[in-house]
């Protein structure tokens, strides 16, 4: 198994540190957590490969997808993240370093030609939440643009970094989250925010 946690220069050792701590002591004492540059990685193979929001940081993802299918073994499989339609795009995908948004024809499309075979497609998120959280976004956001901060800079900071309006909405909200059960309802549809995929190496 391998777990990806992607930042595209080296973080401050203060930020690095609690992630690698937690890994290991929530995980096991054995999981080995490395910080390195993906297409490097080499002479390895491995049964799982797991991406969870990193695609859509990447500019030449079919070259990302072509790497994971080579580390994979013959009957590995490949998990993926990603966010769903293009036609939603806005400021918070801005604010978190995103090249895209994947439509469903899309992302089905890149891993087929990379040679995966889809086992299971989920679509799940509550629709829209994207434009209501764009439009709040939408004055800090403007304050990066001044600041002409870089894609991969946005990345870097986009796994621990929030924008200062979540830290007084998340404790009013936190008590609604059983809503998102609401989202077992459309699972198998292209209604949702994010995609799930399970796909398997096409040998």
């Amino acid at each position: 198994y391998i777990f990806f946690f992607l930042m595209i220069r080296r973080p401050p050792r203060s930020t690095l540190f609690p992630y690698t701590t937690l890994f290991r002591s929530r995980i096991s004492k054995n999981v080995k957590v490395t910080q390195k540059d993906f297409i490097e990685i080499k002479h390895k193979k491995y049964g799982l490969i797991i991406m969870i929001d990193i695609l859509e940081h990447i500019k030449e993802d079919h070259i990302f997808l072509k790497k994971a299918y080579s580390l994979l073994d013959d009957d590995g499989y490949f998990i993926i993240n990603v966010p769903a339609k293009m036609s939603i795009f806005g400021e918070g995908d801005t604010w978190a370093g995103h090249y895209r948004r994947y439509d469903r024809k899309v992302i089905i499309n890149l891993l087929e030609k990379s040679n995966f075979e889809i086992i299971e497609f989920w679509s799940y998120g509550i629709p829209y939440f994207g434009k209501i959280y764009s439009s709040l976004i939408k004055k800090e956001n403007k304050k990066r643009n001044e600041n002409n901060i870089s894609k991969e800079e946005r990345t870097l900071t986009s796994g621990y970094e929030t924008a200062h309006f979540m830290r007084y909405i998340s404790p009013m909200i936190r008590p609604f989250y059983g809503i998102l059960n609401l989202q077992n309802f459309f699972l198998n549809t292209d209604v949702g925010s994010q995609y799930l995929i399970l796909s398997k190496k096409k040998v």
